[in-house]
C-alpha cells in the first residue's frame, strides 16, 4: 500500500511504499518547492498491521469493521458520532470520558436524507468550499488535501447509519474508518407567538413534548400530552413556568432554552403565552405546592417594580395567598373579589352569579384584559371548562350566547368535550341544554378541529354520541388533514372509534399526510412496545382488531 508524504509548504503529495517508510521517522525533500520536511511514520496503524492506514487517496471499498480512529498517535475504539442537521461530531472516548479536545466536525454534510444511499466524496485536489470543512484538530486547517469518503445507510428520527473513512495531513496523521452510528440531535426553535420551525420528534415523551408546549404556550398541541402526564409531572411544569418567568423590565420576553432526549429547544419566552399555559394548568386544578408559591413570593419581593402577569390571575384564584405575600404593600378588595363573577364560577354558586346578573352584569360578561384572561373566555366558556355546571345552566337559561366565540375560535360546546375534570353527569346537563339553543354543533375553530375531534381524543363515548345523534358532521378534517376517526385511533379512543365507524366513518380515510387510522394506531403499538406499556399495548391491538373489521 502507497503512503502519502506532503509538503508543508506547497501541499504537493508524494507517495512512497509504506514498507520502505514503516517505523521510521526523518525528513524528506519536496520534489516541487526543494523544502525540507519532518516525517514521522511511527503511528499505530503500522504497526498493528492493520489492512487501512492513512492514505489521502484511499479509493476502495468503505470499510465495513466497527469504526477506528487514530488521533495524535493513539488508537481509539470508541468513537461518539452526533449528527446535528449539515454537521458529523465525531469524539473520542477512553475509560467512558468523552476527549471533546480531540473532536473533529464535518461541517457541509447537507441533511442526511439528501446523501442517502450514495457516497460523498471529498478528496486532495477538490476545490475548497465555504460550505465543506473539518473543524476541531489542533495543527490542521481546512484545506482541499483532505480525504473524506461518507455514505448513509440509514436514517431514523433518533440515529443515521453509514460507512466512513477519513484521512487529514495533520502532523498526527489523524484518520478514521468503519461502520458508524451517530445520534442524531434535533434543534428547535420557538417563536414569541408558539409556533416552531420543525415538529417534535415522535419519540420524545410526553413530559418533555409538554414541557416545550408549556414554556411556548401552544395550548392546543398541550392539552393532547396532559392527560399521560402524572400528577407530580404537572407541579413540575407549574414550577418550571413559574421559574421561567420574564423579569426582564425592559421586555416582555426573553430567550431561554434546555437540551433533553437529544433534542435541542430554544425559546423566545413571551409573557402573553406563558399567561396562557398558566390559565390552562390553573382550569385543569394543577393549584401551586408550597415549593411554588415560595419561588412566587421570591419573585414578587426580588423585583417589586415589576408588574409579573401572573400576578392578577393568583389574585383572583387565591386572593389570602397574595394578601399573605404582599402584605401590608397593597390591599386587596374583598368587595371587588365578591363581584367578580370568576369566583362565583369557580365555587360554582349559582346563587350568588345570579344576584350579579340581577344587578346589571353581562350575560355574556368577559374581561377583556389579555395578562388576566389571555384565551378570551366569557363566563359561559368559564363555566363548562371549570366546575361551574349549576353556574352553565344559570347563564344559558338567562340567555348568555351558546356561539361565543374565544381567542381560539371555540364555543362553549368544545368546553365540555375538553373537560377532564367535570362529572360525566354534569356534562350531559350541559350538553343537553345547550343542544337545543341552536349551538353549532359543526363550528371549526381556528385549528379546524370540531367539538367532535376533541370528544375523540379522550372524552366519553356518551357526549360523542349525543354529539353524532344529533347531526354533527363525522367527516369534516382539521387544518392537518385530519377526521375525528383519525384522532380516536391516534389516542386509543376505542369507544368513540367504534361509534364513528358505525355512523360511517371509513375506516381507511387518508389524512394531508397519506397516514390511515391504522398507521397511526400501529405507531402508537410500536411505541407502547419499545416502553413496555402493556396497558398501552392492549389499547392499540384493541383499536386495530376493531379497524380490521370495518376494512381498515
Amino acid at each position: 500500500m502507497k503512503a502519502v508524504l506532503t509538503c508543508t509548504h506547497c501541499r504537493a503529495q508524494h507517495h512512497i511504499t509504506e514498507a520502505k517508510i514503516l517505523g521510521k521517522k526523518g525528513k524528506f525533500f519536496c520534489k516541487s518547492c526543494r523544502a525540507e520536511n519532518n516525517f514521522n511514520f511511527k503511528n499505530d496503524s503500522a504497526q498493528s498491521g492493520s489492512a487501512f492506514s492513512y492514505d489521502l487517496n484511499f479509493s476502495g471499498d468503505l470499510p465495513t469493521n466497527p469504526v477506528v480512529g487514530w488521533f495524535e498517535g493513539k488508537k481509539y475504539e470508541e468513537l461518539n458520532f452526533y449528527w446535528i442537521e449539515d454537521k458529523l461530531e465525531i469524539i473520542p472516548s477512553s475509560d467512558g470520558s468523552l476527549k471533546k479536545e480531540l473532536s473533529i466536525s464535518i461541517l457541509g454534510l447537507s441533511y442526511p436524507r439528501k446523501i442517502k444511499g450514495f457516497r460523498f466524496d471529498v478528496i486532495p485536489g477538490d476545490p475548497g468550499s465555504p460550505q465543506r470543512q473539518v473543524l476541531g484538530l489542533r495543527n490542521f486547517t481546512t484545506n482541499s488535501s483532505y480525504r473524506l469518503s461518507i455514505t448513509v445507510a440509514e436514517e431514523t428520527e433518533s440515529a443515521v447509519t453509514g460507512l466512513i473513512y477519513l484521512a487529514l495531513p495533520d502532523p498526527d496523521k489523524t484518520y478514521l474508518y468503519g461502520k458508524y452510528k451517530a445520534e442524531k440531535i434535533h434543534i428547535i426553535n420557538f417563536l414569541e407567538n408558539g409556533s416552531y420551525d420543525k415538529n417534535l420528534p415522535s419519540y420524545l415523551s410526553n413530559f418533555v413534548s409538554a414541557k416545550a408546549y408549556s414554556l411556548a404556550g401552544s395550548i392546543l398541541y398541550l392539552q393532547e400530552c396532559f392527560t399521560r402526564l402524572t400528577e407530580e409531572e404537572k407541579l413540575q411544569l407549574l414550577k418550571l413556568l413559574i421559574e421561567s418567568w420574564v423579569v426582564d423590565s425592559s421586555s416582555d420576553s426573553h430567550k431561554f432554552g434546555f437540551t433533553e432526549e437529544n433534542v435541542v429547544f430554544n425559546f423566545i419566552l413571551s409573557e402573553k403565552k406563558m399567561m396562557e399555559s398558566l390559565v390552562f394548568f390553573l382550569a385543569n386544578h394543577v393549584l401551586p405546592s408550597n415549593e411554588i408559591w415560595a419561588i412566587i413570593e421570591d419573585k414578587i419581593k426580588n423585583h417589586p417594580s415589576l408588574e409579573f402577569a401572573f400576578l392578577p390571575v393568583f389574585k383572583k384564584r387565591f386572593p389570602d395567598e397574595i394578601q399573605r405575600i404582599l402584605g401590608n404593600k397593597e390591599q386587596i378588595s374583598p368587595v371587588s373579589l365578591e363581584r367578580d363573577p370568576s369566583v362565583a364560577i369557580q365555587k360554582d354558586d349559582h346563587v350568588s352569579l345570579s344576584a350579579l346578573l340581577d344587578a346589571g352584569l353581562p350575560v355574556d360578561y368577559l374581561v377583556e384584559d389579555e395578562k388576566v384572561n389571555p384565551f378570551g373566555f366569557n363566563i359561559l366558556h368559564e363555566s363548562f371548562y371549570g366546575l361551574g355546571a349549576k353556574c352553565g345552566l344559570l347563564l344559558l337559561e338567562k340567555g348568555s350566547n351558546p356561539n361565543f366565540l374565544d381567542k381560539n375560535g371555540e364555543t362553549p360546546l368544545f368546553k365540555i368535550c375538553q373537560n377532564n375534570e367535570m362529572s360525566l353527569k354534569d356534562k350531559v346537563l350541559l350538553l343537553d341544554a345547550i343542544l337545543p339553543m341552536h349551538a353549532n354543533i359543526d363550528h371549526q375553530s381556528n385549528s379546524g378541529m370540531t367539538a367532535l375531534h376533541w370528544c375523540s381524543m379522550f372524552c366519553e363515548p356518551t357526549i360523542a354520541k349525543k354529539l353524532i345523534q344529533s347531526g354533527a358532521n363525522i367527516h369534516l378534517l382539521d387544518n392537518q388533514g385530519f377526521a375525528p376517526m383519525h384522532e380516536a385511533c391516534r389516542y386509543g379512543n376505542t369507544s368513540v372509534l367504534a361509534l364513528l365507524l358505525e355512523a360511517g366513518a371509513d375506516a381507511k380515510l387518508l389524512g394531508k399526510n397519506g397516514k390511515s387510522g391504522r398507521d397511526f394506531a400501529t405507531h402508537e403499538l410500536e411505541n407502547a412496545e419499545l416502553e413496555g406499556d402493556e396497558e398501552k399495548k392492549a389499547k392499540f391491538q384493541r383499536i386495530l382488531s376493531l379497524l380490521a373489521v370495518y376494512g381498515g
